[in-house]
């Protein structure tokens, strides 16, 4: 009877001990899936002449609403790209946004037919950023392209630039 009452024991703390393990990898697996897909950006390479930026994708109103906004830096070689749906004037402002941009409007062709450089963010001109001008191209734009003040220059981009955009993840 003894016996019969430790193999019973041994059998249920293994049980539980399965159970423990099984209930671990399905919470971990199923954070990891939850946090991978709120914390992944939609990204893409885009070259100019000889120069490669890796982009992050503004292709959703949201993305788009919120763009470069409270970003404290952006990497050297990177940006991000508004998609939008149709080619259309669009227009940009800098409140909320903590860094100097390039802003390059593209056709859809994927020329660039506008750029505004070295763009001040909203506080450096107006410290209560109630008054952020906009940036427009007076001609439609079927992409716009971000980045750091000065690549534009650096680069030697240009006016008629031709613009090669890979999508990275099927967008």
């Amino acid at each position: 009877m003894r016996i019969i009452l430790e193999n019973t024991m041994k059998l249920t703390l293994l049980l539980f001990v399965i159970v423990l393990l099984v209930g671990g990898v399905w919470v971990i697996s199923t954070e990891t899936a939850k946090g991978t897909k709120t914390t992944q950006k939609s990204q893409a390479i885009v070259k100019i002449k000889n120069s490669t930026i890796n982009v992050e994708l503004a292709n959703t109103p949201q993305a788009r609403e919120l763009g470069l906004m409270f970003r404290k830096s952006l990497k050297p070689d990177a940006g991000m790209l508004f998609i939008f749906p149709t080619e259309s004037t669009h227009s940009f402002w800098m409140k909320n946004t903590e860094i100097p941009l390039d802003i390059l409007w593209i056709n859809a062709d994927k020329r660039i037919f506008y750029i505004q450089r070295n763009t001040p963010t909203c506080k450096s001109l107006d410290a209560s950023q109630k008054n952020c001008p906009l940036y427009t191209a007076e001609e439609p734009a079927k992409y716009v392209l971000e980045v750091n003040a000065g690549w534009v220059e650096k680069n030697n981009v240009s006016l008629g630039d031709e613009v090669q955009i890979n999508l990275t993840n099927g967008e």
